[in-house]
């Protein structure tokens, strides 16, 4: 161990690797799958993406009217769905026990899921709050619209952005490991 004398005074240091409480994690360059289930928890549709911060990773478009729909966009530790009425006044989700999002982090590369939260929305005629979310383990979470039934109008320009707090991570420190005083001999 490296030491070193300053008048009379030894001070001796190390680094220590230790799992201090600092996130590294976040969502971005890691390939993530997402699967909508229905009701019973019928398999409706999926994707597998590397996620790039600056594109959107999904769009969904209604059969009947494909200006309308919803999009997915994922970048740092955040997740939004934006929702698009162009053709129809309102969209909305069908009440029932399940009809969401399943997320996946398919390489165990973006740190361990520990917490989800609402962090931003907007909707005149939805409550957000009346969400079914969270983790179910640390490497996949959900995101439940079944919850929110037709009675939630959501209309052009309306979104929820989750944030996701991420496990904590490993960290290097600094130690002093010790100090000592020495005499001096006359």
């Amino acid at each position: 161990m490296p030491s070193h004398t300053f008048n009379g005074l030894i001070v001796m240091g190390a680094v220590l690797h230790t799992s201090a409480l600092v996130a590294y994690g976040d969502f971005n360059n890691s390939e993530m799958n997402a699967e909508w289930r229905g009701p019973d928890p019928t398999f409706l549709e999926e994707w597998n993406v590397v996620i790039d911060p600056i594109s959107t990773e999904y769009v969904h478009r209604l059969v009947d009217n494909p200006d309308d729909g919803y999009s997915i966009s994922v970048a740092d530790d955040l997740l939004t769905f934006n929702f698009t009425t162009s053709n129809l006044p309102y969209v909305y989700w069908y009440e029932t026990a399940y009809n969401g999002w399943s997320f996946e982090d398919v390489n165990g590369t973006m740190g361990g899921f520990e917490s989800l939260e609402i962090i931003d929305s907007q909707g005149s005629n939805v409550d957000w709050n009346l969400l079914d979310y969270g983790i179910d383990d640390a490497q996949r979470f959900h995101i439940n619209f079944g919850s929110l039934g037709n009675n939630h109008q959501i209309f052009d320009g309306d979104f929820v952005q989750f944030k996701m707090n991420f496990a904590p991570g490993p960290a290097t420190a600094a130690l002093l490991v010790g100090i000592r005083t020495r005499r001096r001999r006359r």
